[in-house]
């Protein structure tokens, strides 16, 4: 089933970006030909290039899933955030802006070490109760734990298959449904493809 999963996601890869696809291509061959010639270090070379180019669009196609401004709200770009070095993983953000001064901040971890410390929270019934004014939703099919003081702010967060972590930070906001409507328009569908859930 995962391998099912990777091809479909792979095809839906290439098939965004036939371009690039060529590019990493040209990339692998070249460092093939490197490493059949005995030019180690110029093949390791040709395939982190093409590993990079790899994320890169990896993470387009990760940021194309956030979810579109609500009518009357506008965005921002979705933007890389820095990650812990040598730690690795993906992490992005998106900014969006509503009447009356509302304002939303969407992230987005991929396989980040954050997720762990956030994933036990949010599997475990128990600790997330412990949390101040929180409440389990469901959105997408999957439990996601909703913090709402009731003063117009909040934090709604969500784990998919323990790897990617989906977090939303509000203010100004009139209720909390309005939260939960960004979580909703989130293409989590898509996301579960490219990651192969």
């Amino acid at each position: 089933m995962r391998r099912a999963w990777l091809g479909a996601a792979a095809g839906l890869w290439l098939a965004a970006t036939p371009a690039l696809g060529d590019e990493v291509l040209e990339l692998l061959d070249d460092a093939r030909e490197l490493y059949l010639e005995g030019e180690l270090n110029e093949a390791i070379s040709e395939l982190e290039f093409a590993i990079q180019a790899i994320r890169a669009q990896a993470g387009g196609l990760y940021a194309a899933t956030f979810p579109e401004p609500p009518t009357g709200w506008t965005a921002g770009p979705v933007e890389t955030v820095a990650g812990i070095p040598g730690l690795g993983g993906q992490a992005m953000s998106r900014s969006y802006e509503g009447p009356d001064g509302a304002f939303v901040e969407a992230e987005l971890l991929i396989d980040n070490p954050m997720i762990q410390m956030f994933g036990a929270m949010l599997q475990n019934p128990a600790l997330m109760a412990m949390q101040p004014d929180a409440e389990r939703v469901r959105v997408h099919r999957t439990n996601a734990m909703l913090q709402w003081p009731g003063d117009g702010s909040g934090e709604l967060m969500m784990l998919l298959g323990g790897r990617m972590l989906l977090k939303l930070e509000g203010q100004g906001l009139g209720d909390k449904d309005d939260l939960v409507g960004f979580l909703e328009a989130w293409d989590v569908a898509t996301l579960r493809q490219l990651a192969g859930l």
